[in-house]
């Protein structure tokens, strides 16, 4: 009987070691990081904003490309954005911004982006950098990010 029941206890434990670890990994399921590149310091151009004060830990999320997709953007592990992103011309403005506040975070967090698909990727933020230009192409599938403090302004 003892037998019975020290397997049941070790399937039990099992069960649950493995729906712990699959759960921890649900969010961060990404495997694919990114380094992005940083634009060379530069003053900003008539009607550009220059972020200089570089203690402020927020990033806005800037997507360039035609992006109409369900998107999930996830700081460490926690969703801070989970909704439809429209860029198309005709429905909706050409850039879309998504403000990430990452003050309460003491160590450096990473950053998830995950598409409807399954495609993710995910990058660490840099401190002093408040804009990231996001991009991606769908026909190679690949991620471009890159790091800024000038907000360009787009017509």
């Amino acid at each position: 009987m003892s037998k019975k029941r020290n397997r049941r206890v070790l399937l039990i434990f099992a069960l649950l070691f493995y729906f712990f670890k699959s759960s921890g990994q649900q969010h961060s399921c990404c495997d694919r990081e990114i380094k992005p590149f940083i634009e060379a310091f530069r003053e900003a151009e008539s009607g550009e904003m220059d972020y200089t004060d570089t203690l402020n830990k927020s990033i806005r999320l800037i997507f360039e490309k035609e992006f109409n997709d369900s998107i999930m953007v996830m700081l460490d592990d926690s969703i801070v954005y989970n909704s439809m992103l429209i860029t198309n011309k005709p429905y909706a403005p050409r850039v879309k911004l998504i403000d990430v506040d990452y003050s309460m975070k003491k160590d450096t967090p990473h950053l998830v982006i995950k598409r409807a698909d399954g495609k993710c990727m995910w990058f660490y933020l840099i401190p002093g950098h408040r804009v990231a230009y996001i991009n991606y192409f769908k026909d190679p599938g690949v991620w471009m990010v890159e790091l800024s403090n000038i907000h360009r302004q787009y017509i």
